[in-house]
C-alpha cells in the first residue's frame, strides 16, 4: 500500500465518475455553502467564528453526510458490482443517512474524549478510525460496532496510515488556505455568494480524499480477505525396517 497507488487509484475513480460526483455534491451542498454563507456574512458577523464553526460542523454532521455517503458508495464499486448512476447513488445516500449519522455521533464521541485526555490519543484513534465511515457504508454497521470493525482492520497499520492520511490531507488543507486566503481581505457582506463558490470547490476536492480513504479501506478489507499462506508440508519419512540377521 503507497501512496502514490492510493492517489492512482482515486484519481481514476473520481475521474471516471466525475459527473456523478459533480452532481451528489452540488445537490447536497450548493445549497448548504449558500446558507453557511449567508450566515457568516448576516447572522453571525465575521468575529462571531464560534457560532460559525458550529453550524458549519452541524451542516456537515447532518445533511453533509448525504454527500459523503455518495461518494464513498461510488468509490464501493469494486466490491459492490452495482451500476454507477446518480438515481442510484442518490437512494444509496438516503438509505444509509441513519447508519452514517450514528456513526458519526459515536466517532466524534470517540475522537472528543480523546482530545480531552491528550492530543496524542485524539491523534491515536483518529488515525484508527479513518475508515469508519467506509465500514459503516459497506459492512452496513453502525455506532461502536462500526469502531470495532475499523480499530480491527486497521490493526498494526497505525504508522502507515499516519503517513498517508497527512500525505493526502495536507495538499487539501494548504488548497483550502490558499482559495479562502483572499476573503480574510474583503468584506462578507459583498462576497458571500463567492466564498459559497469557493467552498463547493473545496468540497469537490474533499469528494477526492473520501475516495482516497475508501481505496485505503478497499486495500484492507482485500489484506483481511487474503487467505493465510500455510507452510508447506514437512516430508514424511518412512518407516525404518529393523536390520535382519
Amino acid at each position: 500500500m503507497t501512496a502514490r497507488a492510493i492517489f492512482h487509484q482515486s484519481w481514476r475513480i473520481y475521474q471516471d465518475n466525475f459527473l456523478v460526483i459533480f452532481a451528489i455534491v452540488a445537490l447536497i451542498w450548493i445549497p448548504l455553502e449558500l446558507l453557511s454563507s449567508y450566515m457568516d456574512a448576516f447572522v453571525f458577523g465575521p468575529d462571531d467564528w464560534r457560532r460559525s464553526f458550529r453550524f458549519s460542523r452541524l451542516l456537515n454532521n447532518t445533511f453533509g453526510l448525504f454527500a459523503t455517503a455518495g461518494v464513498i458508495h461510488i468509490a464501493l464499486q469494486p466490491l459492490t458490482a452495482n451500476t454507477v448512476s446518480f438515481p442510484s447513488v442518490l437512494q444509496i445516500a438516503v438509505r444509509s443517512w441513519a447508519r452514517m449519522f450514528w456513526t458519526r455521533i459515536v466517532w466524534s464521541l470517540v475522537i472528543f474524549g480523546s482530545l480531552l485526555l491528550l492530543v496524542i490519543p485524539g491523534i491515536y484513534f483518529g488515525v484508527r478510525l479513518c475508515i469508519i465511515q467506509q465500514v459503516t457504508m459497506h459492512e452496513r454497521v453502525s455506532g461502536s460496532e462500526a469502531v470495532r470493525r475499523s480499530c480491527a482492520l486497521t490493526q498494526g497499520r497505525f504508522w502507515l496510515l499516519f503517513r498517508l492520511s497527512l500525505i493526502i490531507c495536507v495538499p487539501f488543507i494548504v488548497v483550502i488556505t490558499l482559495l479562502f486566503l483572499p476573503y480574510t481581505f474583503l468584506s462578507g457582506f459583498d462576497y458571500w455568494i463567492a466564498e459559497a463558490v469557493t467552498a463547493f470547490i473545496c468540497d469537490l476536492l474533499g469528494a477526492f480524499i473520501t475516495i482516497a480513504f475508501t481505496v485505503i479501506y478497499l486495500q484492507l478489507k482485500a489484506e483481511e480477505l487474503k487467505p493465510a499462506v500455510q507452510p508447506p508440508p514437512l516430508p514424511v519419512r518412512a518407516p525404518e525396517t529393523p536390520a535382519t540377521i
